[in-house]
């Protein structure tokens, strides 16, 4: 903010004049009285009169102002603040763009500003602005002369406000201009020394290079030139050649950038020059094949196919071959993915189908050929089944089933078993030609088991079937788990069916007499002692509901089970009973 002090005249009024006085304050000045009125004073210790226009007779000095004739005004001087080039770093740019910031407590905007270079002191300025009427921050200076090597330059700049100038603000570090003119030219590459040129930024098969390149031009005395590849070469001199051969095979495939940069006498090392280098050494792969290796599929017409892929320079998509059976074909190829397939317009015929492929990259290195096969199958098998080896009989339910299958061109894998045909509730399981303990509903009376199987391209027969004349008797008995053969243990747990359902249950271990009828399905003993053991049970059921087990009523021939507990020891089996049907 302005402070402005009028003064009035005590005495007599003086024409203005065309002079101005100054006088000079250390905090701040007045200055551009309007007029001097005159009449003598005392001076300040605080601030000066400055810069009135008029008639200046005289002022009266007082211990915090100074009083003279007119109407003055009080100004903060302006600042300014370098911005750039002030690191003393190295620098090539000969016309730099120096910035700095303006700043005025009283917010008096810039309105001139003067800047000056000069080399290590302003004894000589090399470059000044003179005085530019401008409210910008930064002044981009003239071509700056160089010295050989490298030339130290400082800069300096003062700000006006409009009322008065800022002292000058001087870069002290400066920059350093080097010096230009020692760029490595002509760098190329071979295959060989004296082979094929190799072209930049493309890519190429060659994986040894020899690249050369010419000395700095204008005549510059060059001590040696340092190498690198993919990296900025060091300050280490590695040749006083122009070329260097890299050993065979040691660039690794992919894109990589050769640099070479030359010092000069005085031990400063010029810009690096660089080459594009594009390796692609190795062949497509070929994976994801389709049909998979040794599959059995049911279409005549299936996608067949494979991934082809190169990282570097690309596939090829002109030199793909692809052939079914030695015939060769036309894929299709799609880059996106690297997908190669074909389809057959005409179905093929049942049976294996060998396919082979091979592709190359851009560059022309071929892949191995890639072979497999797969078999196609469209045609159901087709099989039979017997019920106790086509028996016409059975008095009891639990058969056995003899199955045949088969399939002209692949193999059967999997069967469904049902006794009603209706296949809702049934699950596939692993095709077996012999099938013991197919338990036919204990109703007496025609019986029938179906089947049906399927091959291993998924196709299924049609469903075939046998069927028995069931006359219901007795029951038959069957051990489902507990010991057998040697075994360390001396507990043991049995659990046992009967062939019918709502059947009970006798049994008895070694020589002791049979147990209550009951309808129980498992038991255990435990304290066994080390030696021979048996275990028998027998099932049972009131088939004419009289509530009494009659001879026929109840299993002739008891499920045994023999085990040793401890040193094997030759058994000694109870006698066993033989059935004896008698016919009316």
């Amino acid at each position: 903010m302005k402070r402005f002090i009028l003064i009035f005249c005590s005495i007599f009024i003086l024409p203005a004049a065309l002079t101005a006085q100054e006088l000079e304050g250390t905090t701040y000045e007045i200055k551009h009285g309007i007029i001097s009125l005159g009449g003598p004073g005392t001076g300040s210790s605080t601030y000066d009169l400055k810069n009135v226009i008029g008639t200046n007779v005289g002022q009266m000095d007082g211990s915090l102002y100074s009083m003279i004739s007119g109407l003055l005004g009080l100004n903060s001087l302006p600042l300014a603040t370098i911005l750039s080039y002030n690191d003393s770093q190295p620098m090539e740019d000969e016309t730099p763009t120096l910035s700095w910031l303006y700043s005025d407590a009283d917010n008096d905007t810039q309105k001139r500003y003067q800047v000056q270079v000069a080399r290590e002191n302003f004894a000589t300025v090399v470059v000044d602005s003179g005085i530019v009427s401008s409210a910008e921050t930064s002044y981009t200076t003239s071509i700056l002369p160089r010295t050989e090597e490298r030339t130290s330059y400082k800069w300096r700049v003062r700000v006006y406000d409009g009322f008065d100038w800022s002292g000058w603000v001087q870069a002290d570090n400066g920059f350093i201009l080097t010096a230009t003119g020692f760029l490595v030219t002509g760098l190329g590459a071979l295959t060989t020394p004296g082979g094929v040129e190799i072209e930049q930024s493309t890519w190429q098969g060659d994986n040894d290079p020899y690249f050369y390149w010419d000395e700095p031009a204008g005549g510059i005395e060059v001590l040696g030139y340092s190498y690198s590849l993919d990296d900025l070469p060091d300050d280490e001199v590695d040749t006083r050649s122009t070329s260097y051969y890299f050993p065979e095979d040691s660039i690794g495939e992919g894109v990589h950038t050769f640099y070479v940069q030359a010092q000069r006498s005085s031990g400063l090392w010029g810009e690096a020059a660089a080459f594009a280098i594009w390796v692609d050494t190795t062949a497509p792969t070929i994976d994801n094949l389709q049909p998979a290796s040794g599959r059995v599929i049911p279409g005549d017409q299936p996608e067949i196919g494979a991934v082809l892929q190169d990282a570097a320079s690309g596939v090829d998509a002109q030199a793909i071959e692809m052939r079914l059976n030695l015939a060769r074909v036309s894929p299709d190829y799609s880059p996106e993915t690297g997908r190669v397939s074909f389809t057959p317009a005409i179905p093929l015929s049942e049976g294996e189908l060998i396919v082979s492929l091979q592709g190359a990259d851009a560059v022309g290195n071929l892949s191995t050929a890639v072979t497999w096969s797969f078999v196609i199958d469209t045609e159901a098998p087709e099989g039979s089944i017997l019920i106790n080896n086509g028996d016409k009989a059975s008095t009891t339910n639990i058969v056995t089933l003899n199955i045949s299958a088969e399939d002209d061109t692949s193999e059967v894998i999997e069967m469904l078993l049902s006794n009603d045909g209706i296949f809702d509730t049934e699950i596939w399981g692993p095709y077996m030609s012999l099938r013991k303990n197919w338990a036919l509903p204990p109703i007496t009376g025609v019986r029938k088991v179906y089947c049906k199987v399927k091959d291993e391209a998924g196709n299924v027969s049609e469903v075939f079937f046998d069927d028995i004349n069931l006359t219901i008797i007795a029951p038959e008995t069957y051990i489902l788990s507990g010991p057998s053969g040697v075994t360390g243990s001396h507990d043991a747990e049995f659990t046992f069916r009967g062939s019918l359902d709502g059947c009970q249950f006798s049994y008895k271990f070694d020589n002791e007499d049979w147990s209550d009828w009951s309808g129980t399905d498992s038991v255990s003993r435990a304290g066994l002692n080390e030696d021979n053991h048996y275990f028998m049970v027998r099932a049972a059921k009131d088939l004419n509901r009289d509530g009494v087990f009659q001879l026929d009523e109840v299993d002739p021939t008891p499920a045994l089970r023999v085990w040793t507990i401890g040193t094997f020891k030759p058994p000694a089996e109870p006698e066993k009973p033989i059935k004896i049907w008698e016919e009316e």
